[in-house]
């Protein structure tokens, strides 16, 4: 009989100062242990609440070629591009501080750590990583694991880590015909990625052409990467993700024979969240290489689960750098303005540098103005489509580049200078996919240095997949479904999603609601079935916006062959009487009646009520059979030419017209004045999704997004930022 004792292993107190180390601790399952991280430390999620002991002592929002320039200057007089708190570091009482001895642009150096213990005690145990291979890496989990006391997890993960990278590499070990590839850490100056990433190309089936496997990244000049011409270009900034990285990319398109890579020719550049993979030394790094894997050779390798793929650089995509000559004045005079609560006749609106200086009756015009007379016109802000998913036969959801442009300029035609693209039903990788093509759009139309004739995209608006079952409306019913943690998480992981609906009945609404307030988005209810009880729950989880009025919703009798008697009060009743709570409306002449949009505005009012088109890919187009969603899974719609029609021509299927004609509609059936009706489709839907400090309305400091509108309310002219953009886009 053997003497069998239990030994319980007292938990440490752990502050890690680097991302890498953080995740590998969390990985092993001692998130709970962690009591301090460094200002760096984003992932996973739930250490967001952590106290941080590291602030960055180099400029935010700078440049790569600034923050390059700031690094070298510090460098000449201090030790370190951090500071760290000792005071919270002591207060915290660590047993264990994770950092790093690799490299001083990543983290607190290992000699600053030892100056803020040396007072403390007792004194933490200090473990420094220092990972130059994907061997080292593993070893750097190894390490963690024995120095937390929890070396069996640390195996397991290792052996788990392990078996991937070998299938990956098994996979890629017959190909004869290897594409040569650059792996860029960092875009002004380029630096080539060293380390462990030269073996994730090889692993991965590519040849990197500057081999520094092992040793660190160095800069490099442009005439190396034209004289490498790789057939792959990766693109993974330390420190940036894919919109921000996007924001500097022009740097590199704007240089000579650019265009004659061949890796842009065939649209083989990809620009990856390198705050998240190839430059964190952690658990990560197997994503990383699976990610690089599939986009080398996407036939043999299938996109890895629950990632995001890398975003591919269209050779297509219309980036220009605008001249550098002093800015000049925009003068729109003697218009009729339309603000959010009155007419201004014969006004003067003045727009510099993108943005509206001045609204006024008379107002003196500065020298040298670029005038524009639009007397006997209207000058309206620019429409705010928070609820739409496509256009010109394209659809959001189609997850490319070129769709999402397509879709945008075909409502900028029509009026709609900011737009939410909206989800449909759909995988979890389709919907990645959209996310991250109109991310890469929306960072070229938001660059004040470049002109793409494109509106503004604040944010995606998440509508599918979490829909009752009863009521997905048009919708592809098989990518339906309720919602999960981990795919909610990847989703708002993003930080792209701004608008977010979950039917409220729907198992895991409020977990959903919840993760949507932490994100800041506006949360709707939609596709639901759900009672007042269960609206009353979403609404204190800070629901505030139902989609779609009448439409796919809850009503009485809908109720009743739910619940039988008593007859339960639906969502529409729930709206009315809630004046926190907003709605929209498809105002196309086909979906709601006009006695129904006169009684929507005179309950809601033009500050709770929104127009929005909820427009599928038919918009623009010859009549006939389209798909909803994604062009190769979505459900079969059929356009009459006026109103989207589901198969069996039994159930309407989302409007096909722009925001402009449902202006129209709105002024020709309702009593709403035409102040209040362009509210409706500018300042109120950008009030309910949090952009209303920038967009939505003519005032002084806001984007000087604008429309020139007949006496018909028809758009002749339509300016983002001041740029003319159409309607002829």
């Amino acid at each position: 009989m053997h003497d069998a004792r239990i030994v319980e292993v007292t938990p440490l107190r752990i502050v890690s100062l680097l991302p890498s180390a953080t995740e590998i601790l969390c990985c092993l399952g001692l998130a709970d242990q962690l009591v301090g991280i460094s200002h760096e430390c984003d992932y996973p999620s739930s250490i967001s609440g952590l106290p941080r002991v590291t602030h960055s002592l180099l400029p935010s929002n700078a440049t790569s070629s600034q923050i390059d320039q700031a690094v070298r200057e510090r460098w000449k007089t201090e030790p370190s591009l951090y500071a760290l708190n000792g005071q919270l570091l002591a207060d915290l009482k660590p047993d264990l501080i994770v950092t790093q001895t690799l490299c001083n642009v990543c983290a607190v150096p290992a000699s600053g750590v030892q100056t803020a213990i040396r007072h403390m005690t007792p004194q933490p145990a200090v473990l420094n990583l220092e990972p130059s291979t994907l061997s080292d890496i593993f070893e750097s989990i190894r390490q963690v694991g024995i120095a937390s006391n929890c070396e069996r997890r640390a195996e397991a993960t290792l052996a788990e880590l392990e078996e991937r990278v070998e299938r990956v590499t098994r996979t890629s070990c017959d190909i004869e015909m290897l594409p040569t590839v650059v792996l860029l850490e960092w875009i002004d100056p380029p630096f080539s990625a060293g380390h462990w990433n030269p073996e994730l190309v090889a692993r991965a089936g590519g040849e990197d052409f500057f081999k520094r496997g092992g040793q660190q990244s160095i800069a490099i000049q442009w005439e190396q990467i034209v004289a490498a011409d790789p057939e792959v270009l990766v693109i993974a900034c330390c420190g940036f993700d894919v919109p921000r990285t996007l924001q500097d990319l022009p740097t590199l398109q704007s240089n000579p024979q650019w265009s004659s890579l061949t890796c842009v020719q065939t649209g083989r550049v990809y620009v990856v969240d390198g705050s998240a993979y190839f430059n964190r030394p952690g658990p990560r790094i197997v994503d990383s290489l699976e990610l690089l894997a599939h986009a080398l050779h996407p036939t043999l390798h299938p996109r890895p689960t629950g990632l995001p793929p890398l975003h591919s650089v269209s050779p297509q995509v219309p980036v220009r750098v605008l001249p550098t000559s002093a800015p000049r004045t925009v003068a729109w005079i003697g218009g009729t303005a339309i603000l959010p609560d009155r007419l201004l006749p014969n006004s003067t609106v003045l727009c510099r540098n993108g943005r509206i200086t001045a609204v006024s009756e008379r107002e003196e015009i500065p020298d040298q103005s670029l005038t524009f007379d639009v007397r006997g016109k209207y000058v309206s802000p620019g429409f705010v489509d928070i609820h739409v998913h496509g256009g010109d036969g394209a659809d959001f959801m189609d997850g490319q580049v070129e769709a999402v442009e397509q879709v945008c300029r075909a409502h900028l035609r029509r009026g709609t200078t900011t737009i939410f693209p909206t989800t449909t039903t759909g995988t979890p990788q389709q919907i990645l996919a959209m996310i991250a093509a109109c991310q890469s759009v929306a960072l070229c139309a938001s660059n004040p240095e470049l002109t793409t004739g494109l509106p503004n995209l604040p944010g995606v608006h998440l509508y599918g997949p979490y829909f009752a079952e009863d009521k997905v409306g048009c919708h592809s019913s098989t990518g339906r479904r309720s919602p999960t943690r981990d795919e909610n998480q990847a989703y708002f992981d993003t930080q792209f999603v701004r608008i977010a609906t979950c039917a409220a009945e729907l198992p895991g609404a409020s977990e959903f609601y919840q993760m949507a307030r932490q994100s800041h988005c506006l949360i709707t209810c939609g596709h639901s079935n759900s009672s007042w009880g269960e609206m009353l729950t979403a609404f204190e989880h800070g629901m505030r916006h139902v989609d779609h009025f009448w439409c796919a919703m809850s009503s009485v009798p809908s109720l009743r062959k739910r619940f039988n008697v008593p007859m339960q009060a639906s969502m529409a009743e729930f709206v009315l009487m809630h004046e926190d709570m907003s709605t929209e409306v498809i105002a196309d002449g086909f979906h709601l009646a006009p006695e129904l949009l006169e009684f929507a505005y005179r309950m809601k009012g033009a500050t709770r009520l929104c127009l929005v088109t909820d427009a599928n890919r038919a918009l623009g187009m010859p009549a006939g059979e389209y798909r909803f969603g994604n062009r190769e899974s979505g459900s079969w719609l059929y356009s009459d030419g006026q109103v989207g029609w589901s198969q069996d021509r039994q159930s309407l299927a989302s409007s096909i017209v722009g925001l402009d004609h449902m202006v129209r509609h709105m002024h020709a059936h309702t009593s709403a004045s035409l102040p209040e009706i362009i509210r409706m489709a500018s300042l109120t839907p950008a009030e309910r999704a949090g952009v209303e400090q920038n967009l939505g309305s003519l005032s002084p400091g806001k984007q000087a997004d604008l429309l020139i509108l007949d006496s018909q309310l028809s758009v002749e002219q339509v300016y983002v930022r001041g740029q003319r953009c159409g309607p002829q886009v």
